[in-house]
Protein backbone atom coordinates (compact mmCIF):
# COMPACT_ATOMS: atom_id res chain seq x y z
CA UNK A 1 0.00 0.00 0.00
CA UNK A 2 2.85 2.76 0.89
CA UNK A 3 4.97 1.75 -2.40
CA UNK A 4 1.56 2.14 -4.49
CA UNK A 5 0.76 5.53 -2.96
CA UNK A 6 3.61 7.35 -3.58
CA UNK A 7 4.27 5.35 -7.13
CA UNK A 8 1.01 7.06 -8.06
CA UNK A 9 2.16 10.58 -6.84
CA UNK A 10 4.83 9.98 -8.69
CA UNK A 11 3.53 9.09 -12.04
CA UNK A 12 0.64 11.90 -11.39
CA UNK A 13 3.91 14.36 -10.78
CA UNK A 14 1.85 15.41 -6.89
CA UNK A 15 4.82 16.63 -5.09
CA UNK A 16 2.62 15.19 -1.71
CA UNK A 17 5.90 16.32 1.01
CA UNK A 18 4.10 15.36 3.40
CA UNK A 19 2.65 11.90 2.43
CA UNK A 20 5.93 11.54 0.98
CA UNK A 21 7.58 12.30 5.02
CA UNK A 22 5.44 10.00 6.55
CA UNK A 23 6.56 7.50 3.68
CA UNK A 24 9.95 7.23 4.49
CA UNK A 25 9.47 7.04 8.69
CA UNK A 26 7.56 4.49 7.16
CA UNK A 27 9.53 2.55 5.32
CA UNK A 28 12.34 2.73 7.19
CA UNK A 29 10.85 1.06 10.34
CA UNK A 30 9.36 -1.57 8.27
CA UNK A 31 11.91 -1.92 5.00
CA UNK A 32 12.38 -5.74 5.89
CA UNK A 33 8.28 -6.33 5.45
CA UNK A 34 8.88 -5.09 1.88
CA UNK A 35 9.29 -7.12 -1.36
CA UNK A 36 11.84 -6.63 -3.77
CA UNK A 37 9.17 -4.65 -6.61
CA UNK A 38 7.39 -2.43 -3.57
CA UNK A 39 11.03 -1.15 -2.44
CA UNK A 40 12.46 -0.23 -5.78
CA UNK A 41 8.88 1.26 -6.73
CA UNK A 42 8.86 3.29 -3.66
CA UNK A 43 12.81 4.91 -4.14
CA UNK A 44 11.62 5.42 -7.84
CA UNK A 45 8.78 7.77 -6.82
CA UNK A 46 11.24 9.64 -4.34
CA UNK A 47 13.56 10.08 -6.92
CA UNK A 48 11.19 11.01 -9.57
CA UNK A 49 9.74 13.67 -7.10
CA UNK A 50 13.48 14.86 -6.09
CA UNK A 51 11.59 14.32 -2.64
CA UNK A 52 13.79 12.16 0.39
CA UNK A 53 17.43 13.20 1.77
CA UNK A 54 20.46 11.34 1.93
CA UNK A 55 19.69 10.28 5.26
CA UNK A 56 16.71 8.27 3.80
CA UNK A 57 18.56 6.88 1.04
CA UNK A 58 21.40 5.94 3.31
CA UNK A 59 19.35 4.37 5.80
CA UNK A 60 17.91 1.79 3.75
CA UNK A 61 21.37 0.86 1.79
CA UNK A 62 21.81 -1.53 4.77
CA UNK A 63 18.87 -3.65 4.06
CA UNK A 64 19.57 -3.46 0.62
CA UNK A 65 23.18 -4.68 0.82
CA UNK A 66 21.87 -8.16 3.06
CA UNK A 67 19.85 -8.94 0.05
CA UNK A 68 20.12 -12.56 -1.47
CA UNK A 69 21.51 -12.93 -5.11
CA UNK A 70 18.66 -13.38 -7.45
CA UNK A 71 16.30 -11.60 -5.12
CA UNK A 72 15.68 -8.62 -6.79
CA UNK A 73 15.34 -8.88 -10.68
CA UNK A 74 17.45 -6.95 -13.25
CA UNK A 75 15.07 -4.35 -13.58
CA UNK A 76 14.64 -3.66 -10.00
CA UNK A 77 18.27 -3.38 -9.18
CA UNK A 78 18.49 -1.10 -12.22
CA UNK A 79 15.60 1.24 -10.54
CA UNK A 80 17.06 1.31 -7.32
CA UNK A 81 20.35 2.89 -8.67
CA UNK A 82 19.28 4.68 -10.62
CA UNK A 83 17.05 6.35 -7.86
CA UNK A 84 20.40 7.06 -5.88
CA UNK A 85 22.42 7.98 -8.75
CA UNK A 86 19.13 10.52 -9.71
CA UNK A 87 19.52 12.50 -5.85
CA UNK A 88 23.30 11.87 -6.39
CA UNK A 89 23.19 9.69 -3.15
CA UNK A 90 26.78 7.86 -3.68
CA UNK A 91 26.59 4.67 -1.00
CA UNK A 92 30.33 3.11 -2.35
CA UNK A 93 29.04 -0.25 -0.98
CA UNK A 94 25.52 -0.36 -2.95
CA UNK A 95 27.05 0.86 -5.89
CA UNK A 96 29.82 -1.89 -5.75
CA UNK A 97 27.11 -4.93 -4.37
CA UNK A 98 24.36 -4.37 -7.41
CA UNK A 99 27.57 -3.60 -10.23
CA UNK A 100 28.54 -7.04 -9.24
CA UNK A 101 25.08 -8.70 -8.97
CA UNK A 102 24.44 -6.64 -12.77
CA UNK A 103 27.85 -7.85 -14.11
CA UNK A 104 26.82 -11.54 -13.70
CA UNK A 105 23.58 -11.15 -15.42
CA UNK A 106 24.47 -9.10 -18.48
CA UNK A 107 22.02 -11.33 -20.40
CA UNK A 108 18.85 -10.41 -18.29
CA UNK A 109 19.42 -6.60 -19.07
CA UNK A 110 16.80 -4.71 -21.55
CA UNK A 111 18.06 -1.26 -23.10
CA UNK A 112 16.15 0.37 -20.42
CA UNK A 113 18.16 -1.56 -17.50
CA UNK A 114 21.76 -0.77 -19.85
CA UNK A 115 20.74 2.92 -20.10
CA UNK A 116 20.03 3.54 -16.93
CA UNK A 117 22.50 1.59 -14.64
CA UNK A 118 25.27 3.67 -16.90
CA UNK A 119 23.52 6.51 -16.25
CA UNK A 120 23.42 6.28 -12.21
CA UNK A 121 27.06 5.56 -12.05
CA UNK A 122 27.90 8.34 -14.38
CA UNK A 123 25.91 10.86 -12.32
CA UNK A 124 27.95 9.93 -9.29
CA UNK A 125 31.14 9.91 -11.28
CA UNK A 126 31.73 6.29 -10.67
CA UNK A 127 33.92 4.81 -13.12
CA UNK A 128 33.54 0.72 -13.11
CA UNK A 129 35.19 -0.19 -15.48
CA UNK A 130 34.20 -3.55 -15.51
CA UNK A 131 30.60 -3.01 -15.41
CA UNK A 132 30.95 -0.34 -18.32
CA UNK A 133 32.08 -2.79 -20.40
CA UNK A 134 29.94 -5.68 -19.48
CA UNK A 135 27.09 -3.74 -20.21
CA UNK A 136 28.55 -2.55 -23.53
CA UNK A 137 29.30 -5.69 -25.07
CA UNK A 138 25.64 -6.85 -23.62
CA UNK A 139 24.42 -3.87 -25.69
CA UNK A 140 25.65 -4.39 -28.77
CA UNK A 141 24.03 -8.18 -29.54
CA UNK A 142 22.02 -7.52 -32.58
CA UNK A 143 18.90 -9.02 -30.80
CA UNK A 144 19.51 -5.81 -27.78
CA UNK A 145 20.99 -2.73 -29.89
CA UNK A 146 18.45 -2.30 -32.53
CA UNK A 147 15.76 -2.08 -29.88
CA UNK A 148 17.25 0.74 -28.26
CA UNK A 149 14.81 4.19 -28.12
CA UNK A 150 16.69 7.33 -28.93
CA UNK A 151 16.88 8.66 -25.47
CA UNK A 152 18.30 5.53 -24.42
CA UNK A 153 20.92 5.67 -27.11
CA UNK A 154 21.73 9.13 -25.61
CA UNK A 155 21.68 8.13 -22.18
CA UNK A 156 24.14 5.30 -22.57
CA UNK A 157 26.72 7.57 -24.78
CA UNK A 158 26.50 10.55 -22.15
CA UNK A 159 27.55 8.13 -19.77
CA UNK A 160 30.50 6.29 -21.02
CA UNK A 161 31.90 10.01 -22.17
CA UNK A 162 30.92 11.33 -18.43
CA UNK A 163 33.05 8.38 -16.83
CA UNK A 164 35.82 9.18 -19.47
CA UNK A 165 35.26 5.35 -20.42
CA UNK A 166 35.28 4.29 -23.62
CA UNK A 167 33.68 1.07 -26.10
CA UNK A 168 34.94 1.44 -29.23
CA UNK A 169 32.30 -1.60 -30.70
CA UNK A 170 29.28 0.03 -28.81
CA UNK A 171 29.76 3.52 -29.74
CA UNK A 172 30.50 2.00 -33.47
CA UNK A 173 27.13 0.36 -33.08
CA UNK A 174 25.14 2.99 -31.36
CA UNK A 175 26.15 5.38 -34.03
CA UNK A 176 24.69 2.85 -36.99
CA UNK A 177 21.69 3.22 -35.00
CA UNK A 178 21.75 6.31 -34.19
CA UNK A 179 22.07 7.27 -37.98
CA UNK A 180 19.49 5.06 -38.92
CA UNK A 181 16.98 6.83 -36.25
CA UNK A 182 18.17 10.35 -36.76
CA UNK A 183 15.04 11.80 -37.60
CA UNK A 184 13.37 10.52 -34.23
CA UNK A 185 15.78 11.91 -32.41
CA UNK A 186 14.48 14.71 -30.12
CA UNK A 187 17.30 17.86 -30.03
CA UNK A 188 18.73 16.82 -26.52
CA UNK A 189 19.57 13.31 -27.80
CA UNK A 190 21.16 14.97 -30.61
CA UNK A 191 23.26 17.57 -28.40
CA UNK A 192 23.95 14.30 -25.97
CA UNK A 193 25.24 12.11 -28.64
CA UNK A 194 27.65 14.48 -30.49
CA UNK A 195 29.31 15.76 -27.39
CA UNK A 196 29.58 12.59 -26.30
CA UNK A 197 31.24 10.90 -29.12
CA UNK A 198 33.64 14.80 -29.46
CA UNK A 199 34.57 13.88 -25.93
CA UNK A 200 35.68 10.24 -26.06
CA UNK A 201 37.53 11.19 -29.66
CA UNK A 202 35.43 8.69 -31.49
CA UNK A 203 36.69 7.48 -34.63
CA UNK A 204 33.46 6.79 -35.80
CA UNK A 205 32.33 11.13 -35.71
CA UNK A 206 33.51 11.32 -39.27
CA UNK A 207 30.50 9.41 -39.93
CA UNK A 208 27.87 10.26 -37.59
CA UNK A 209 28.34 13.89 -37.36
CA UNK A 210 27.47 14.80 -40.96
CA UNK A 211 23.71 13.10 -40.33
CA UNK A 212 23.31 14.68 -37.07
CA UNK A 213 23.74 17.92 -38.27
CA UNK A 214 21.69 17.78 -41.02
CA UNK A 215 18.85 17.04 -38.41
CA UNK A 216 20.21 20.15 -36.55
CA UNK A 217 20.19 22.45 -38.93
CA UNK A 218 17.53 21.42 -40.51
CA UNK A 219 15.08 22.23 -36.86
CA UNK A 220 17.29 24.67 -35.43
CA UNK A 221 14.84 26.38 -33.46
CA UNK A 222 13.72 23.73 -31.44
CA UNK A 223 17.53 23.78 -29.69
CA UNK A 224 17.90 25.33 -26.41
CA UNK A 225 20.80 27.47 -26.57
CA UNK A 226 22.44 25.23 -23.85
CA UNK A 227 22.36 22.51 -26.68
CA UNK A 228 23.29 24.35 -29.56
CA UNK A 229 26.29 25.37 -27.33
CA UNK A 230 27.16 21.53 -26.76
CA UNK A 231 26.88 20.97 -30.71
CA UNK A 232 29.19 23.66 -31.48
CA UNK A 233 31.85 22.71 -28.64
CA UNK A 234 32.15 19.28 -30.65
CA UNK A 235 31.83 20.67 -34.26
CA UNK A 236 34.60 23.23 -33.61
CA UNK A 237 37.51 20.29 -33.20
CA UNK A 238 36.16 18.95 -36.97
CA UNK A 239 36.94 21.50 -39.36
CA UNK A 240 34.31 20.71 -41.48
CA UNK A 241 32.30 22.42 -44.49
CA UNK A 242 28.83 21.30 -43.02
CA UNK A 243 30.18 22.41 -39.38
CA UNK A 244 30.53 26.07 -40.53
CA UNK A 245 27.47 26.12 -42.25
CA UNK A 246 25.95 25.42 -38.75
CA UNK A 247 28.45 28.27 -37.08
CA UNK A 248 26.53 30.58 -39.42
CA UNK A 249 23.42 29.88 -38.90
CA UNK A 250 23.77 29.88 -35.28
CA UNK A 251 25.11 33.08 -35.08
CA UNK A 252 22.15 34.31 -37.58
CA UNK A 253 19.51 32.16 -35.40
CA UNK A 254 20.81 33.31 -31.79
CA UNK A 255 22.11 36.79 -31.75
CA UNK A 256 19.16 38.13 -30.20
CA UNK A 257 18.91 34.76 -27.53
CA UNK A 258 22.13 35.29 -25.57
CA UNK A 259 20.62 36.42 -22.60
CA UNK A 260 19.02 32.74 -22.47
CA UNK A 261 22.78 31.12 -22.60
CA UNK A 262 24.33 29.85 -18.94
CA UNK A 263 27.64 30.89 -18.27
CA UNK A 264 28.85 27.67 -19.25
CA UNK A 265 27.02 27.93 -22.64
CA UNK A 266 28.53 31.59 -22.90
CA UNK A 267 32.08 30.29 -22.64
CA UNK A 268 31.85 27.20 -24.67
CA UNK A 269 30.27 29.45 -27.24
CA UNK A 270 33.00 31.71 -27.14
CA UNK A 271 35.74 28.89 -27.17
CA UNK A 272 33.93 27.35 -30.45
CA UNK A 273 33.87 30.05 -32.80
CA UNK A 274 37.46 30.86 -31.42
CA UNK A 275 38.75 26.98 -32.38
CA UNK A 276 36.58 27.13 -35.92
CA UNK A 277 38.58 30.23 -36.46
CA UNK A 278 35.30 32.40 -36.69
CA UNK A 279 36.04 34.95 -34.03
CA UNK A 280 35.75 37.34 -36.25
CA UNK A 281 31.93 37.14 -36.67
CA UNK A 282 30.11 40.36 -35.39
CA UNK A 283 28.09 37.22 -32.96
CA UNK A 284 31.27 36.20 -31.48
CA UNK A 285 31.80 39.96 -30.01
CA UNK A 286 28.20 39.59 -28.97
CA UNK A 287 28.98 36.35 -26.85
CA UNK A 288 32.57 37.87 -25.43
CA UNK A 289 30.53 40.81 -24.29
CA UNK A 290 27.55 39.15 -22.61
CA UNK A 291 30.04 36.91 -21.35
CA UNK A 292 32.33 39.91 -19.71
CA UNK A 293 28.69 41.71 -18.63
CA UNK A 294 28.08 38.76 -16.67
CA UNK A 295 31.40 37.45 -15.35
CA UNK A 296 30.18 37.76 -11.86
CA UNK A 297 27.83 35.35 -12.20
CA UNK A 298 30.63 32.59 -14.12
CA UNK A 299 31.83 29.80 -11.17
CA UNK A 300 35.00 28.45 -11.68
CA UNK A 301 34.61 25.65 -14.10
CA UNK A 302 33.33 27.99 -17.04
CA UNK A 303 35.85 31.27 -15.77
CA UNK A 304 38.57 28.59 -16.93
CA UNK A 305 36.74 27.68 -20.34
CA UNK A 306 36.07 31.39 -20.91
CA UNK A 307 39.78 32.35 -20.39
CA UNK A 308 41.28 29.13 -22.21
CA UNK A 309 39.18 30.16 -25.33
CA UNK A 310 40.32 33.86 -24.82
CA UNK A 311 44.14 32.70 -24.62
CA UNK A 312 43.78 30.58 -27.80
CA UNK A 313 42.71 33.41 -29.40
CA UNK A 314 45.69 35.93 -28.09
CA UNK A 315 48.12 33.03 -28.94
CA UNK A 316 47.10 33.62 -32.13
CA UNK A 317 47.70 37.38 -32.74
CA UNK A 318 49.12 38.65 -29.20
CA UNK A 319 50.04 41.87 -30.65
CA UNK A 320 46.25 42.47 -31.24
CA UNK A 321 44.62 44.94 -28.81
CA UNK A 322 40.85 43.49 -29.67
CA UNK A 323 42.50 39.95 -28.83
CA UNK A 324 44.10 40.96 -25.45
CA UNK A 325 41.76 43.42 -24.30
CA UNK A 326 38.86 40.58 -23.95
CA UNK A 327 41.67 38.18 -22.33
CA UNK A 328 43.00 40.81 -20.23
CA UNK A 329 39.51 41.82 -18.60
CA UNK A 330 38.74 38.20 -17.76
CA UNK A 331 42.07 36.96 -16.57
CA UNK A 332 42.08 40.15 -14.12
CA UNK A 333 38.89 39.14 -12.72
CA UNK A 334 40.28 35.39 -12.54
CA UNK A 335 42.91 37.07 -10.07
CA UNK A 336 39.90 38.26 -7.85
CA UNK A 337 38.30 34.99 -7.72
CA UNK A 338 41.18 32.53 -6.85
CA UNK A 339 39.86 31.49 -3.88
CA UNK A 340 37.31 30.19 -5.53
CA UNK A 341 39.21 27.30 -7.33
CA UNK A 342 39.26 23.80 -6.67
CA UNK A 343 42.95 22.32 -7.36
CA UNK A 344 41.58 21.07 -11.05
CA UNK A 345 40.51 24.19 -11.85
CA UNK A 346 44.06 26.06 -11.13
CA UNK A 347 45.47 23.23 -13.46
CA UNK A 348 43.15 24.37 -15.93
CA UNK A 349 44.45 27.80 -15.44
CA UNK A 350 48.00 26.77 -15.66
CA UNK A 351 47.68 24.86 -18.71
CA UNK A 352 45.90 27.86 -20.35
CA UNK A 353 48.75 30.43 -19.66
CA UNK A 354 51.33 28.29 -20.11
CA UNK A 355 50.00 29.05 -24.48
CA UNK A 356 50.86 32.42 -23.56
CA UNK A 357 54.58 34.10 -24.68
CA UNK A 358 56.40 35.46 -21.46
CA UNK A 359 55.61 38.95 -21.14
CA UNK A 360 52.00 38.28 -21.70
CA UNK A 361 51.73 35.56 -19.30
CA UNK A 362 53.21 37.30 -16.32
CA UNK A 363 51.43 40.60 -17.21
CA UNK A 364 48.75 41.89 -15.19
CA UNK A 365 48.56 39.92 -12.07
CA UNK A 366 48.46 36.51 -13.79
CA UNK A 367 52.12 35.91 -12.39
CA UNK A 368 50.09 35.56 -9.38
CA UNK A 369 47.73 32.79 -10.65
CA UNK A 370 50.79 30.92 -12.37
CA UNK A 371 52.38 30.87 -8.91
CA UNK A 372 49.33 30.20 -6.74
CA UNK A 373 48.00 27.50 -9.12
CA UNK A 374 51.02 25.58 -9.31
CA UNK A 375 51.40 25.71 -6.05
CA UNK A 376 48.46 24.22 -5.43
CA UNK A 377 48.46 21.48 -8.16
CA UNK A 378 51.39 20.78 -6.74
CA UNK A 379 50.37 20.12 -3.30
CA UNK A 380 47.00 17.97 -4.31
CA UNK A 381 48.81 16.15 -7.13
CA UNK A 382 52.44 16.09 -6.10
CA UNK A 383 53.91 16.86 -9.33
CA UNK A 384 56.87 19.41 -8.42
CA UNK A 385 58.28 19.20 -12.00
CA UNK A 386 57.18 22.37 -14.00
CA UNK A 387 57.75 20.39 -17.12
CA UNK A 388 55.34 17.90 -15.96
CA UNK A 389 52.26 19.50 -16.19
CA UNK A 390 50.28 18.08 -19.12
CA UNK A 391 49.69 20.40 -22.05
CA UNK A 392 46.04 21.81 -22.47
CA UNK A 393 46.76 22.44 -26.39
CA UNK A 394 46.20 20.14 -28.94
CA UNK A 395 44.90 21.36 -33.22
CA UNK A 396 41.66 22.67 -32.23
CA UNK A 397 42.45 23.88 -29.33
CA UNK A 398 40.72 21.62 -26.76
CA UNK A 399 42.60 19.79 -24.18
CA UNK A 400 41.34 16.86 -21.95
CA UNK A 401 39.14 19.27 -20.19
CA UNK A 402 36.16 19.57 -22.23
CA UNK A 403 32.76 20.96 -21.04
CA UNK A 404 30.70 18.69 -19.05
CA UNK A 405 27.18 17.98 -19.62
CA UNK A 406 25.85 17.59 -16.35
CA UNK A 407 22.99 16.37 -15.05
CA UNK A 408 22.53 18.37 -11.95
CA UNK A 409 22.23 22.12 -13.13
CA UNK A 410 24.42 24.36 -11.62
CA UNK A 411 26.89 26.17 -13.47
CA UNK A 412 27.43 22.99 -16.27
CA UNK A 413 24.85 21.89 -19.27
CA UNK A 414 22.08 20.30 -17.27
CA UNK A 415 21.99 17.93 -20.43
CA UNK A 416 22.42 14.43 -18.96
CA UNK A 417 19.48 12.16 -19.66
CA UNK A 418 16.55 14.35 -19.03
CA UNK A 419 12.93 12.43 -19.94
CA UNK A 420 11.32 12.01 -17.08
CA UNK A 421 13.67 14.10 -15.00
CA UNK A 422 11.02 16.04 -12.88
CA UNK A 423 11.28 19.47 -14.13
CA UNK A 424 11.92 18.51 -17.78
CA UNK A 425 14.67 19.13 -20.59
CA UNK A 426 17.05 22.25 -20.25
CA UNK A 427 19.19 23.70 -17.53
CA UNK A 428 18.46 23.70 -14.30
CA UNK A 429 16.57 20.68 -13.42
CA UNK A 430 17.07 17.28 -11.62
CA UNK A 431 17.57 15.16 -14.63
CA UNK A 432 16.13 11.42 -15.01
CA UNK A 433 15.61 8.86 -17.83
CA UNK A 434 13.14 8.81 -20.45
CA UNK A 435 9.37 8.20 -20.62
CA UNK A 436 7.92 7.96 -16.94
CA UNK A 437 8.90 4.65 -15.82
CA UNK A 438 12.92 4.33 -15.08
CA UNK A 439 14.23 3.95 -18.48
CA UNK A 440 11.27 4.66 -21.29
CA UNK A 441 7.18 4.31 -21.80
CA UNK A 442 4.54 5.97 -19.80
CA UNK A 443 3.58 6.77 -16.72
CA UNK A 444 5.52 4.98 -14.02
CA UNK A 445 7.80 1.77 -13.35
CA UNK A 446 5.96 -1.44 -14.63
CA UNK A 447 4.14 -2.24 -11.24
CA UNK A 448 4.05 -5.70 -10.44
CA UNK A 449 1.50 -6.86 -7.56
CA UNK A 450 1.42 -10.40 -5.77
CA UNK A 451 -0.85 -12.58 -6.63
Amino acid sequence: CLSIICWSCATLRMREEAIFSRAAAAAQRRVTEMKSFELSNLLWSFAKLSLGDVVFFEALAPHLLQRRAGQFSPQCLSTIIWSYGTLKVHHHALFTSIAKEIIVNTHAQTPQGIANTVWAFARVRRQEASLFRALGDAAVKEEVLWTFKPQEISNTVWAYATVGLPHHALFESMAQVAISRRWQLPPQNVANIIWAYAKLNSPVRNQLFPALLEVASSQLQQYKPQEMAAILWAVAREHGACGRDLFLEVSRHFQSRLSEFSSQGLACMAEAFISAELDSLPFFKKIVDESINRLGSFQAPSLCTLLRGLALRVQRQPLSPSHTKPFDIVSEHVVSRLSEMAPHNMLHLVQTLDLLPQAIRNGKGRDLVVSRARAVVQTSTGVHDAGAFPSVASSAGFGSNAPLLDSGGGDFFDMGPDGDGSHGRGVGGQAGPPGGRPGGGGGGPLFFFAN
